[in-house]
C-alpha cells in the first residue's frame, strides 16, 4: 500500500518576485538489503543502516515521488528527515550517510517485524545482489548502484528525529526534476568501517505517522509561467494573445503600450486566475491604432503587489499598412485592390510614365475602372484620410 503525505506552503520571497514554496513528502518506497543474505524487509515498519557485530552490513533504500513539484522548480534546499527508533550499543555519534542511487529497485511484501536479520525476499523485493526479486536485474555492484560521492550525512546521537541536509542533496533533487526517469532515490549507510554501528529507523509503514521518513524541499518558481505572448495586426487593430502554463497568486495582467519602447503606459487590465495548474489563454484588442511602431508588454501583478514583466513584442504598422496589391496585373478593364485595411473613402489617382494624372477619384469599392487607358505602364497612388499614402505600379494590356 502506498502512503502519500505532503504539505505545501506558498509565500513570496522578500528579495524578488519569485514565489517560493516548501513541500514535505513521505517516502513512497523503502527497503533494507543485507550483505550476508538475500533477505529483505520491504513491508516492515522499520529499515536499517549500519553494521552489526558480525561485520554484516545493512543498507536502507529510500525513494520519494517528486511529481507534485513543478517542472520549472528551482531547488533551494532539501532535507531528508529520518527517525531512529533503536541503535546498537556504542553507535552514538556515528553518521548515517545518503548516496544517490543510479539504478531502480523494488519493494515487496517481506516483513521482518522489527528483526534486524530480515526475512526471505518476496516478489519485487530488492536484496544485496538483486534489484527486483523474481525479475532478472542484478545490481551492477552487489550492495547497490550509487554515486560514490556523499550527498549528505548526519551524526546520530541517540534515538529520535534527525535530518540529512546539504547542497549535494538539493542538487540530487534538482537533477531528478530535470530528468524524472533518473529518480531512484538514495541509499543510506552507516560507518561501514566499524562494527556494531547499526541503526533501526522507522519506515514509511510505521504506525506512527510522525516517524515516517520525509523529504522537505524548498524551491522557487515564477508566479506565472508564460508559454506564449504575441501581437498581430488586424486592419486598424492589434490583437494581443498570451497563454500561461501555471499561475500562483496571480491578481491581474496589466497590458502596457509604448510608442518608443522605453516609456510604457497601462492601457487595459485582464484578471488573472489566482492559482492554476492548467493552461489558460487570454486576448486583448488595441483598437484604431495609428501608424508607426507599437511596443507591448505584460505586467503580471501578484495579490501582494509584486510585479513580473514579460518580454516586449513589437508591431510596425507602417510596414504592414503600406502593402498594396493590384490584381490581376497586367489588367484589362478593372483594377482589383488588395490591402490589409479598408480603403473606402480614400482618394486615388492614376498617373502615366510622365507623371500626368489620367484618372482620379474617391474609392467606394476595392475596384477602379481603367478601360479607357491605352496599353502601357501606369502607377496607382492612394491617399488615405489621415494623409498616409501607398502606391503600386501596373501594366494595362
Amino acid at each position: 500500500m502506498k502512503n502519500y503525505y505532503f504539505f505545501i506552503l506558498f509565500f513570496l520571497a522578500a528579495s524578488n518576485s519569485f514565489s517560493q514554496a516548501t513541500i514535505t513528502l513521505t517516502a513512497d518506497r523503502d527497503n533494507t538489503i543485507f550483505s550476508e543474505s538475500n533477505n529483505s524487509n520491504g513491508s516492515g515498519a522499520d529499515f536499517f543502516a549500519g553494521v552489526i557485530s558480525s561485520g554484516s552490513k545493512r543498507r536502507g533504500l529510500l525513494h520519494f515521488d517528486l511529481s507534485s513539484l513543478p517542472a520549472d522548480a528551482i531547488i533551494a534546499t532539501a532535507s531528508l528527515n529520518i527517525f531512529v527508533n533503536k541503535l546498537a550499543p556504542g553507535s552514538a555519534g556515528q553518521p548515517v550517510e545518503a548516496y544517490k542511487l543510479t539504478s531502480n529497485w523494488g519493494e515487496g511484501t517481506s516483513n521482518s517485524n522489527g528483526g534486524g536479520q530480515g526475512v526471505a525476499a518476496q516478489t519485487n523485493d530488492a536484496t544485496w545482489n538483486t534489484r527486483f526479486t523474481g525479475t532478472p536485474g542484478p545490481w551492477t555492484t552487489a550492495g547497490g548502484d550509487f554515486i560514490s560521492s556523499i550527498s549528505g550525512s548526519v551524526p546520530i546521537s541517540g534515538t529520535g528525529a534527525f535530518s540529512i541536509t546539504g547542497s549535494a542533496l538539493a542538487a540530487d533533487v534538482q537533477s531528478w526534476i530535470a530528468n524524472p526517469t533518473s529518480n531512484f532515490g538514495w541509499i543510506l549507510t552507516g560507518n561501514e568501517a566499524l562494527s556494531q554501528d547499526a541503526r533501526r529507523l522507522s519506515s514509511r509503514q510505521s504506525a506512527n505517522v510522525a516517524e515516517r521518513p520525509t523529504l522537505t524541499i524548498t524551491f522557487s518558481i515564477l508566479p506565472v509561467t508564460l508559454k506564449a505572448f504575441s501581437a498581430q495586426l488586424q486592419q486598424q487593430n492589434i490583437l494581443l494573445k498570451w497563454e500561461t502554463a501555471t499561475e500562483i497568486d496571480n491578481d491581474y495582467f496589466g497590458i502596457e503600450h509604448s510608442t518608443n519602447g522605453t516609456r510604457f503606459t497601462e492601457i487595459q487590465r485582464a484578471n488573472g486566475a489566482g492559482n492554476s495548474v492548467l493552461p489558460r489563454s487570454y486576448s486583448f484588442s488595441h483598437l484604431n491604432i495609428t501608424s508607426g511602431k507599437h511596443f507591448y508588454r505584460l505586467a503580471q501583478h501578484d495579490f501582494n503587489g509584486a510585479i513580473q514583466y514579460s518580454q516586449v513584442v513589437v508591431i510596425d504598422v507602417n510596414a504592414k499598412k503600406q502593402l498594396l496589391q493590384i490584381v490581376p496585373n497586367p489588367v484589362q478593364t478593372v483594377i482589383g485592390l488588395r490591402a490589409n485595411e479598408q480603403l473606402n473613402g480614400s482618394k486615388y489617382q492614376i498617373t502615366n510614365s510622365l507623371g500626368q494624372v489620367l484618372i482620379s477619384g474617391l474609392l467606394s469599392t476595392q475596384q477602379i475602372g481603367v478601360g479607357n487607358l491605352t496599353k502601357g505602364n501606369y502607377r496607382l497612388t492612394i491617399k488615405k484620410e489621415n494623409g498616409e499614402a501607398m502606391s503600386a505600379s501596373f501594366i494595362k494590356e
